[in-house]
């Protein structure tokens, strides 16, 4: 197996949290108070959260075997999305801190984890959902950063369905897969 991308939309809404994020108990309950679930898993990264409207792409991919390092499979995850973006009309970019930026706020976080040169984990790309989820976090561990969607941009109606298959031609293109 050289790899596989699992897409999806999370309902009920929930928040991760990375390997360096330390909240409390007191904290995590607030957050389910909410109507989300909130998940401890084994990705980089800080806390994020992950709902509908929102494209979650978790890309299984034999690192080793298309041979690119850790470093590299990042920057191909954001490379993939600057593309995607660009396709919608987005001027996005990316910077210091991981992730896809459009004029200056967040509309894509990257979370992987690497094990026996096998990727998990992956990224969400911002399409449509509701960023009142965002507001009882720090998302990504990054203060006064803001974070938006797509169709806030745009300001037009689009759906994870419409932005889906481009993603997925940018990513099997990046890393040529092929898929079945």
């Amino acid at each position: 197996m050289i790899g596989e991308l699992l897409i999806c939309q999370h309902d009920p809404p929930v928040y991760t949290l990375g390997l360096r994020e330390k909240l409390s108990i007191e904290n995590e309950n607030k957050l389910r108070d909410l109507g989300a679930d909130v998940v401890k898993i084994r990705r980089g990264g800080l806390i994020t959260v992950h709902s509908v409207g929102q494209l979650v792409c978790y890309p299984v991919i034999n690192l080793h075997k298309i041979n690119v390092g850790v470093r590299n499979y990042v920057k191909g995850l954001e490379a993939s999305v600057v593309r995607t973006c660009t396709e919608f009309g987005l001027n996005a970019i990316t910077n210091e801190h991981v992730g896809v930026w459009v004029g200056g706020a967040k509309v894509c976080a990257i979370g992987i984890q690497v094990s026996r040169s096998v990727s998990f984990h992956g990224l969400a790309l911002n399409v449509c959902n509701e960023l009142s989820w965002y507001e009882h976090i720090v998302p990504c561990g990054l203060k006064d950063k803001e974070v938006t969607t797509m169709e806030k941009i745009l300001n037009r109606n689009i759906v994870v369905q419409d932005v889906s298959p481009v993603l997925i031609k940018h990513l099997t293109n990046q890393f040529n897969l092929s898929l079945k």
